[in-house]
């Protein structure tokens, strides 16, 4: 689950995410958007000013643009389930059964692509996290 401003978002077993709004007039167990696009489980989420990120067991991540709440990317770069997704200063970093942690850039066509992989045998993204706090000039922007 994640939350911003005024939505709520949840991952489900059949690879949709449901979103609510709050706060509401009413309260309502009916979620205002389903989005769907995953083939397996979601189960990380994350969220940004501008997008929400997906992690799944089908080894993907989506970018989701939070206005719309319409998909604007896949990433496939993964080779096994997504475990977790994290928003950190301007970048997206994933985690995976792969054994690798994956730090995200913006190109400069506002697609996501992979700035730095590293690979260990138990990795976390607090792990990675703690590892760009010692060595910052690792996945510094040019």
């Amino acid at each position: 689950m994640t939350i911003n401003d005024d939505m709520l978002f949840a991952g489900t077993g059949d690879g949709r995410i449901m979103a609510w709004k709050f706060p509401s007039k009413e309260i309502s167990a009916k979620p205002v958007a389903i989005l769907g696009g995953h083939e397996r489980p979601v189960i990380s989420l994350s969220i940004s000013a501008t997008s929400l990120y997906s992690g799944s067991l089908d080894k993907t991540i989506k970018v989701w643009d939070l206005t719309t709440l319409q998909g604007v990317q896949t990433l496939y770069e993964h080779r096994a389930a997504v475990t977790s997704v994290l928003c950190w200063d301007q970048k997206l970093l994933s985690c995976a059964l792969d054994k690798t942690v994956k730090i995200w850039t913006l190109s400069e066509s506002r697609s996501l692509q992979v700035k730095y992989t590293h690979a260990e045998e138990h990795v976390s993204t607090a792990y990675l996290l703690l590892m760009l706090k010692i060595h910052p000039q690792t996945v510094s922007s040019k």
